[in-house]
């Protein structure tokens, strides 16, 4: 019962939390204790002891989509783009060719740093989950238009792909000097699988007429989680999914690499990569298409006319979803015994410039992220402030295929506490029912720990590694 409800709630977490690991921000601040969470080279200017459950909480959703191109104002209320009065020249002309969306999260369960004489050692233990979306353009134009000719309408719909991976991950990390100039660090990850989901329709041909809409489909849909079975429509399509019992549904592996190489008292320069490796997911169960022709109603019970404009936001969506369902024909077909993904892998490169003995320090930050229905890459300029010891605030803007953006970050470290809290994308423009304006992203980091052992000041260059006088980057 006890191991049902843990697992219960980490499935929880992962669903209400959107792999961001932790705020890029931090990259250049040596007083932020997860920052190896970036690159394993990257150390803190103090040990640390987190917070259970708080020491990092991390949520990361980016998209080149826009909330406000499926969400309409009317009546005082609001309605999707699927309501006929909604015209289809503005809606098609908010929506790209290629449309995707990111949501990963990284929760800190527990999390200890320390120095020791030949380095600096961590431990954690987090949850995370790494979900994305693309959705081509032509969906949304079949959706939308339907037969929009005389003699029919043809679309053609490829690699339609939605995905998730929710694991456990067991880390342990070190960070070594070479000499007075080079830190490389590593860190080792063992993964337990929590649930794990890729549906991916890879062609479909509709043809439509004022007789019949008819729709040939190609595509797979994979499951694993343990306690899991599929629920079924009267048709014997796949309609839904059962869950009970949930347990380790995995295992896995990864492993991240990093360097810091001081070339002065100014200049740093820096890489990483966090996440080479794999999981294999156990429990599985598959649904396939038929790949043959079948009939499709059309988006027909989307409320049209004066009972749009009555149906509630929540009914709108949930109709949507129904007809979706009745697009994508799965049924049940033989899983394979075990299926293996490899881990979403992201590198990171940086360089700094510090002045005024490292009270301000200038940042750019390259990073590229694999595995993804859509590779994702920014380029982030930051300025870090130090006034003090216990206090630092970093400013950001980033350009990226997802869009621009600017963030921020505040460290508190007084005696006995480090609490940080900041975005990698600001929100600050909404509608008069409060919908973020611009593209679906937003990024949200906080953390609470425990300062422990000596401050290792960035001024103390000699003698690397030594009690109270260790250089780190």
């Amino acid at each position: 019962m006890k191991r049902t409800i843990l697992w219960g709630l980490f499935v929880l977490l992962s669903a209400f939390t959107a792999g961001a690991q932790t705020l890029r921000s931090s990259y250049f601040l040596s007083s932020m204790p997860m920052r190896h969470k970036l690159n394993p080279a990257l150390v803190s200017d103090r040990g640390y002891i987190s917070v259970p459950g708080v020491g990092n909480v991390m949520a990361d959703v980016h998209s080149n989509m826009s909330i406000t191109s499926f969400l309409y104002p009317q009546n005082g209320g609001l309605t999707t783009f699927m309501n006929p009065t909604i015209s289809a020249a503005d809606f098609l002309a908010s929506i790209s060719g290629g449309n995707a969306l990111k949501a990963d999260v990284d929760v800190t369960l527990l999390s200890t740093g320390f120095y020791g004489k030949k380095g600096f050692t961590t431990i954690d233990i987090s949850t995370r989950s790494m979900s994305d979306v693309y959705a081509p353009g032509e969906l949304f134009r079949f959706m939308k238009l339907g037969v929009d000719q005389a003699g029919g309408s043809h679309y053609r719909i490829d690699n339609l792909t939605v995905q998730s991976d929710n694991y456990i991950e067991l880390a342990v990390g070190h960070a070594h000097p070479i000499g007075e100039r080079l830190v490389i660090g590593a860190k080792l990850k063992g993964l337990i699988g929590g649930a794990s989901l890729r549906a991916r329709i890879d062609r479909m041909d509709v043809s439509l007429s004022d007789e019949r809409w008819l729709i040939d489909a190609n595509g797979v849909l994979d499951a694993s989680a343990k306690g899991a079975s599929f629920k079924y429509d009267e048709q014997g399509r796949i309609n839904g999914l059962d869950w009970h019992s949930p347990g380790p549904t995995g295992w896995g592996l990864g492993l991240d690499l990093g360097m810091v190489y001081r070339f002065d008292d100014r200049w740093l320069l820096s890489a990483g990569i966090t996440d080479l490796g794999f999981i294999r997911w156990n429990h599985n169960l598959r649904g396939e298409t038929l790949n043959e022709p079948f009939l499709f109603e059309g988006f027909q019970n989307i409320a049209v006319g004066n009972d749009s404009q009555s149906e509630s936001i929540q009914d709108q969506w949930y109709t949507l979803r129904e007809d979706l369902k009745d697009l994508l024909n799965f049924y049940e077909g033989e899983a394979p015994r075990s299926r293996t993904r490899m881990l979403k892998t992201t590198l990171h490169v940086g360089g700094e410039y510090a002045i005024l003995d490292r009270k301000i320090s200038f940042g750019l930050l390259s990073t590229t992220r694999f595995g993804l229905t859509r590779i994702w890459t920014e380029a982030m300029g930051s300025v870090n402030f130090r006034p003090a010891r216990w206090f630092n605030v970093v400013l950001t803007a980033s350009a990226s295929n997802y869009g621009t953006s600017w963030g921020w970050l505040l460290n508190f470290a007084p005696k006995g506490i480090n609490f940080f809290l900041g975005t990698d994308h600001m929100v600050t423009r909404f509608t008069p029912q409060y919908i973020p304006k611009g593209r679906a992203s937003a990024v949200f980091n906080f953390g609470l720990n425990v300062p422990i052992g000596v401050r290792h000041d960035a001024q103390m260059r000699r003698d690397p590694w030594r009690r109270g006088g260790v250089w780190k980057p």
